[in-house]
């Protein structure tokens, strides 16, 4: 992978997670693998893997953020990648927080809606 399309995969993945729409492959993980998404574990699971998916893209845009070789856009880029997804970890560690503390209604549960 270059580090043009390094730095642009890693910004185009820090705008998802910090917008929330990664967060949907934690419950289709935790759903393919059979478990329920409406207890108050899986609450827990969940956040853990948001938190996994967040540590993957902040991993993804250090890598685009160090390895541009130039001065050029893909290292502003890759910067800028590396700072959303640190707010997204930020995101993703209250998020978890929340879960063990059980406090309200889980962002990311899905429910019948009655």
């Amino acid at each position: 992978m270059t580090s043009q399309s390094r730095a642009l995969a890693a910004f185009a993945l820090a705008v998802l997670l910090v917008m929330g729409n990664l967060n949907r492959l934690a419950v289709v993980v935790y759903s393919v693998a059979g478990q329920d998404v409406s207890g108050g574990a899986s609450r827990i699971v969940l956040s853990l893997l948001i938190l996994a998916i967040a540590g993957a893209v902040l991993w993804l845009a250090n890598s685009a953020a160090v390895g541009a070789a130039t001065d050029g856009w893909e290292q502003h880029l890759g910067q800028a990648a590396r700072l959303l997804a640190w707010i997204g970890v930020a995101i993703a560690v209250v998020t978890l927080i929340a879960a063990l503390a059980g406090h309200g209604p889980f962002v990311y549960s899905v429910g019948t809606g009655t």
